[in-house]
């Protein structure tokens, strides 16, 4: 509502008073800003904060930061996990009933080898065995 009502003012003002209204703010909340701190300094006798604090801070913030970038990647990388496993159960289920459609002695040959892939699949899950149920895991496939 407010953006409709300060559209066509805006758009009837030129660029060069609007980034002079724009400088001035800016100039004028600096200004105010340094006012303040030295009053501010003024009233505080002499008290100075330890520039320690102030590390810190920025230390804990870049940490923060680091943390929820890589939580981030971590989550991401998860989910595209996730989905692939997803994917990949899909088409053993639609393969498997696919294989239906086959006459009976490369029905059973193809289900069966289904079953094995899908053992193998999970046992190198679980146990942890990459490289060998790999290695068994594409023979499966090029038999299928």
């Amino acid at each position: 509502m407010l953006l409709q009502i300060a559209q066509p003012f805006l758009d009837s003002v030129p660029i060069r008073v609007m980034f002079l209204v724009i400088l001035m703010l800016v100039l004028l909340s600096i200004e105010a800003g340094y006012r303040y701190g030295t009053r501010k300094r003024k009233l505080s006798n002499g008290k100075q904060e330890a520039p320690v604090g102030a590390m810190i801070g920025a230390t804990l913030g870049l940490l923060a930061f680091m943390l929820a970038f890589t939580f981030g990647m971590a989550a991401s990388r998860f989910d595209t996990r996730k989905a692939l496993t997803l994917d990949e159960a899909n088409v053993i289920h639609t393969t498997y009933l696919r294989a239906g459609l086959l006459s009976e002695p490369q029905r059973m040959d193809i289900r069966n080898l289904l079953r094995e892939y899908v053992k193998v699949r999970v046992e190198g899950v679980q146990t942890g065995q990459i490289d060998y149920l790999a290695k068994r895991s594409e023979e499966l496939q090029e038999q299928l």
